[in-house]
């Protein structure tokens, strides 16, 4: 499948327009990210009364009900949300995927499989019916800004993308992997304001893509982390790690965002009392934003003691 060029060429525009204030980021609602005290992450099962109703300033969701096309919010509901009466508004983000391709999404064809189209690689063994794709490849690519004039066109604030640590698993296929998915992210984030000024374009995970490339952090609205603290479920992280990213080593790439007048938003997959506060306190301590939540994100977590304000 081809989706129109024009879809594609648009991704190169730059010199969109640029957010104003030099206190942060301020969605198209308005909203500065600087005054975002809380939020909350949920993919699964939403209830748009209940989402709404709660006090959280900043609110991470799906494109949709159920993640299919039949599903999609409309712009009354995604404004409906938004709308705290006389409080500042709250700025909701759409969750996509550009470093893997989902079967349930509008864009899938029957006839998909690894290695047809060309683009598209293995499927996630952790997460049935998510691919690997080369997101390089101009067809992905248009795909991306397709959905992305979805999002736009509901009335979303922003955009939160996921899974551009796959630009590591394809490194050694295409050397340059890291450095397109750092243009990729910021040609998407350029589209989103040309588009809509204030559009806010944040990235999940990959913080360290952050030292290799320094650009990147002023490039976005800022970053969410998951498993800063605590591993699914209730696992500390180390401190240090030789295996793995150390949460020292994370929090100094998370700090380059920070540094950049971004917001780090952190996202810990927690249910014991003592570690949800143990998360909250650290993240918070560093100037993050923190949450904990379920790995499944299928549910408004609101954890005692850390409720919205």
């Amino acid at each position: 499948m081809m989706l129109k060029e024009t879809t594609f060429i648009a991704a190169a525009l730059t010199g969109a327009a640029i957010l104003g204030g030099c206190d942060g980021p301020t969605g198209s609602g308005g909203f500065d990210l600087a005054e975002v005290n809380d939020f909350t992450y949920q993919l699964q099962k939403v209830d748009l009364g209940e989402l709404g109703a709660s006090a959280f300033d900043l609110v991470v969701m799906d494109y949709s009900s159920d993640g299919t096309e039949e599903g999609e919010w409309t712009p009354d509901e995604i404004e409906g949300l938004r709308d705290r009466g006389g409080d500042q508004p709250k700025i909701v983000l759409a969750y996509l995927s550009i470093g893997e391709a989902e079967e349930y999404r509008w864009y899938w064809q029957p006839d998909w499989e690894p290695g047809n189209p060309d683009w598209l690689g293995d499927e996630n063994p952790e997460w049935p019916g998510n691919y690997l794709v080369r997101f390089w490849d101009p067809e992905w690519q248009a795909i991306v800004y397709a959905y992305l004039d979805r999002i736009i066109g509901q009335g979303f604030d922003g955009v939160y993308l996921d899974k551009l640590d796959s630009c590591w698993d394809l490194e050694d296929e295409r050397e340059s992997a890291p450095a397109e998915m750092v243009a990729f992210t910021k040609a998407i984030s350029d589209y989103g304001k040309s588009r809509r000024p204030g559009f806010l374009c944040i990235v999940q995970n990959a913080a360290a893509l952050a030292a290799d490339f320094p650009e990147h952090p002023a490039n976005v609205d800022g970053i969410g982390q998951e498993e800063l603290y605590f591993y699914a479920t209730d696992e500390p992280r180390p401190e240090q790690s030789g295996d793995d990213e150390g949460r020292l080593e994370l929090e100094g790439y998370l700090d380059l965002f920070l540094d950049a007048g971004g917001i780090v938003l952190t996202i810990d997959y927690c249910d014991e009392k003592e570690n949800i506060d143990e998360a909250y306190d650290r993240s918070a301590g560093k100037g993050y934003v923190p949450y904990c939540t379920t790995v499944k994100l299928d549910e408004l977590r609101i954890n005692d003691g850390h409720e919205p304000d």
